[in-house]
Formats: C-alpha cells, sequence, structure tokens
C-alpha cells in the first residue's frame, strides 16, 4: 500500500471516530462479506465503509447496532455472527491473500493416523446420558450472553466441570482468559504433550447464547444446540480421554471461547495473541452446533474458510474408525464462526457441522433452542465425541 493511501484511511479513521465523541455509542471496526454488508447497509447499520478487499468490507458500525447485525445476519443469512471485530491499529496490516498464502505453507502432512487401538477403546467410554445432562445444565442458565451475569457464570461452570477432570496437576491445567471490555472470559483446558508439547492442537467451541435483536440479563437464550451442545461434546472428549488415562504426545488446548456471537470476540482475541507470541499450531477444530440432525448426513464439513487437507484428514479418520457415518460438504459464509479467527491468522482448521446449512436448527438465537428440537437426545452429538476422540488421540501423537 503507498503512503497516501495509508495517509487516506487514517484520516477516514479520524471522521469516524471524531464524529462518535458526539453521539452516545461506541464506534466500532467490523469485517463482513459483500452479502452481510449490502444487507447491512440497506438497513442503515453501517455508519460508513472504510476499505474493501478480496469481497471483504471494512466499515465503521455504531456498538448499538451490534445485536441488530447479529439478528439480521441469523434471519437473512442462517448465519451466527458472520463479522468479526477489528482493532484499530491492525486495520492497516490485514492483508486476506497475504493469510492465504500463509496458511498454505502450513504443514499438516506429520499428523498421523496410527493409534487404531487406542482411539477404538475410548469411543467405547462414550456416554450419552452425559452428553445430554450436560447440554441441559447449560441450556437452564437464563442464558450466556456476553454482557450478563449468568455469561459469566456459565463459563466458570465451564471451567470448574474441566478442572475436575484433570489427573496430572504437573501436565495439566485450567486457566480464564480474559477479554478487554466485557466480564465474560474463555476457558482453556491444557493438557501438556509429552514428547513435543510446544506443538499445539487446538479444540474449541463457543460458550455464550444470544436471542433477538436486544439481548440482556432478563432474556431466555438457552442455546442448547447453539453451543451448549458443542460445548457438550468437548466436555465428553475431555472426559473420556481422561478416562483412558491418555497422555498427548502434542499438548491439547480446549477452549470454551467468549463472546462468539457478537464478532467471534473471543476466539478473535485468543488467535491474535497465539500469533503475537509465535506458538506453533499444528491444527485447529471447532464444534459449533452439534446435536440437531437436520439432514441425511450425519458429519457435514465445513469447505470456506477451513483447510482442504485438514478437511481430507478428517474423512480419512472417519473411514478408518466411522465407515458407518455418512458425510457431505457445505459451506457457512464469512465469519460464521470460530475457526475463522484461527483462519484469517494463518492456522489449519476444520470444522466438521451437524447438518447441511439449509437444514441446520432453525430455532437458534430464541428461547426455543432447547434440547426438545433434538427430540430430548444427545444421539446425534456421540457422532462428533467418536470424531472429536480419532481427532485429538491421532493428532497429537507423533
Amino acid at each position: 500500500m503507498n503512503v497516501m493511501g495509508i495517509i487516506y484511511r487514517y484520516l477516514v479513521l479520524f471522521i469516524i471516530l471524531f464524529q462518535s465523541k458526539i453521539s452516545y455509542s461506541k464506534p466500532i471496526i467490523i469485517s463482513l462479506d459483500e452479502d452481510i454488508y449490502n444487507e447491512a447497509y440497506s438497513n442503515n447499520l453501517v455508519s460508513q465503509t472504510i476499505t474493501q478487499q478480496s469481497g471483504i468490507n471494512y466499515v465503521y458500525i455504531d456498538s448499538e447496532n451490534i445485536n441488530k447485525l447479529s439478528s439480521l445476519s441469523h434471519k437473512k443469512f442462517h448465519r451466527c455472527g458472520g463479522f468479526i471485530e477489528e482493532e484499530f491499529n491492525s486495520l492497516f496490516h490485514i492483508n486476506i491473500e497475504d493469510q492465504k498464502k500463509f496458511q498454505e505453507k502450513m504443514n499438516i502432512k506429520d499428523l498421523a493416523i496410527n493409534r487404531p487401538n487406542i482411539v477404538e477403546n475410548s469411543i467405547k467410554y462414550i456416554n450419552e446420558r452425559i452428553i445430554f445432562d450436560n447440554i441441559k445444565k447449560l441450556s437452564s442458565f437464563q442464558n450466556r450472553y456476553y454482557k450478563s451475569e449468568h455469561g459469566y457464570n456459565s463459563q466458570m461452570w465451564i471451567k470448574q466441570k474441566w478442572q475436575d477432570k484433570i489427573r496430572d496437576k504437573e501436565r495439566e491445567k485450567t486457566e480464564t482468559f480474559h477479554h478487554s471490555g466485557f466480564t465474560q472470559p474463555s476457558i482453556i483446558l491444557t493438557l501438556e504433550g509429552t514428547k513435543k508439547p510446544d506443538e499445539i492442537i487446538i479444540i474449541g467451541g463457543h460458550g455464550d447464547s444470544i436471542a433477538g435483536w436486544n439481548p440482556n440479563n432478563k432474556v431466555k437464550a438457552p442455546g442448547a444446540d447453539d453451543n451448549a451442545s458443542g460445548i457438550a461434546t468437548i466436555t465428553e472428549i475431555i472426559r473420556v480421554l481422561q478416562k483412558i488415562s491418555y497422555k498427548p504426545e502434542r499438548t491439547i488446548k480446549f477452549i470454551s471461547y467468549a463472546a462468539e456471537e457478537v464478532g467471534l470476540k473471543g476466539s478473535n482475541n485468543i488467535a491474535k495473541n497465539f500469533k503475537k507470541e509465535k506458538k506453533n499450531i499444528k491444527a485447529v477444530m471447532q464444534f459449533d452446533m452439534t446435536n440437531f440432525s437436520g439432514s441425511s448426513f450425519d458429519i457435514v464439513l465445513i469447505e470456506d474458510y477451513t483447510t482442504p487437507d485438514l478437511n481430507r484428514y478428517l474423512v480419512d479418520l472417519i473411514e478408518i474408525y466411522l465407515p458407518d457415518l455418512s458425510i457431505s460438504f457445505d459451506k457457512c459464509g464469512y465469519a460464521c464462526s470460530d475457526h475463522a479467527s484461527w483462519y484469517r491468522q494463518g492456522y489449519p482448521v476444520v470444522y466438521p457441522f451437524e447438518s447441511t446449512f439449509s437444514t441446520y436448527n432453525k430455532d437458534i438465537h430464541s428461547h426455543k433452542d432447547t434440547l426438545e428440537q433434538s427430540d430430548n437426545t444427545a444421539d446425534h452429538a456421540v457422532n462428533f465425541v467418536k470424531l472429536g476422540l480419532a481427532f485429538a488421540i491421532e493428532s497429537s501423537s507423533i
């Protein structure tokens, strides 16, 4: 970018920020794709466009319109979020094409598939009732909105649940990752690798929930499928790994992200932090909605903003360990879940989803997102626990 271009962008931002001083809402910069941008613009949610590159728009929006944008994204495009909140200082360092080139250089060829006995044994210990009970507990909170006391308390419940699974205090720990600007933390459980602890596998999902365009402490947002199911899936993976006393050779980090529904705030913060600290992330798996069987396929692999080689790795795992499961592929659009935060930092990511996007649970982001929509079982989520166990064991092995 030339000097005049940089000066122009800073001038535009200065004007925007100056104008915001006389308004009552805080200015926020977000990125979103063309479809949502056009809809947001026509609904007067976007105050000003800053720049555009590779089909992604960077705009200024009043903070009071964020929840309206999230609701619009869900109703119109059936996406969770669909935008990412950007930091002022990093805006001019974003280059989508450079990020893609960086990710293409990431090597996942050393991810093995050579632990059949451990994987097959682990699958025997999966308990559907435990998954169900964890979904039920998480969806019993009034909501898990990132600015509510319930959003904080639900994350601390997850932390305690994961903390209770720890067996080796020297190599295993839980931590609270605090974010600036809101109280809901992200929760991280680390199982340190025995041979290559600096090589890291990430398995995560978001812990927050939302309903409507004006969420608050009193709004009912059970979020059973979106995303108590994903967190319950991860929790069961952790429980089974500890049950079989599994010791990963690479480090595994399990994460319950804060504030996904309002611009991937939690995961974006963590992914940037890990990149800044030059952590060696070998692979990232996202679990967001795992318990609604909307289509004839058991597992649908998301193709956009994910890593093709890692998708092929998952296909291999399914064919070897879960041959009875049917799989398909689909796209979910820009920033549809936390995997996008890691993708834009250049890390290999994969996102197995509960159904095709045309048949997924339409009751999410409402008071109707309850276990009743999944026939009061966690049967569908069991498939994702199986896949998650195979992925965790094989990818963390050398």
